[in-house]
């Protein structure tokens, strides 16, 4: 099954997946429709469309990365992720974002908690 999310976010999401795919114990997966990318079973990035959402940020990281971005929270068709910092961001400023997604990889991976 193609879900839509995967469908809108094309090169975005082979940009980010060329990105963090090299990273230990990072996995794909559709959860609700979403194209999730996990670490030891637990997400750090989700993308729907332009949409990148981190998901697991700590307070300090998510203040500074709304200091640099204009971040919301993740609004779904079931709710609104509150924790999750949201951006809307092409695949060539995927580069710049890049220390931030690399946070909640290792928030979610246990490291640097």
């Amino acid at each position: 099954m193609v879900y839509p999310s995967a469908e809108r976010s094309g090169r975005l999401s082979e940009a980010f997946e060329s990105l963090v795919l090299a990273w230990p114990n990072v996995c794909i997966s559709q959860r609700d429709g979403y194209t999730t990318y996990t670490v030891n079973n637990k997400p750090f990035a989700v993308l729907d469309g332009m949409r990148l959402a981190l998901t697991d940020l700590t307070a300090d990281s998510r203040a500074a990365f709304e200091n640099e971005w204009f971040v919301d929270p993740f609004r779904s068709e079931t709710g609104v992720m509150e924790t999750w910092s949201t951006v809307y961001i092409s695949p060539n400023e995927l580069e710049s974002l890049l220390p931030f997604v690399r946070r909640s990889y290792e928030t979610a991976r246990g490291v640097g908690q």
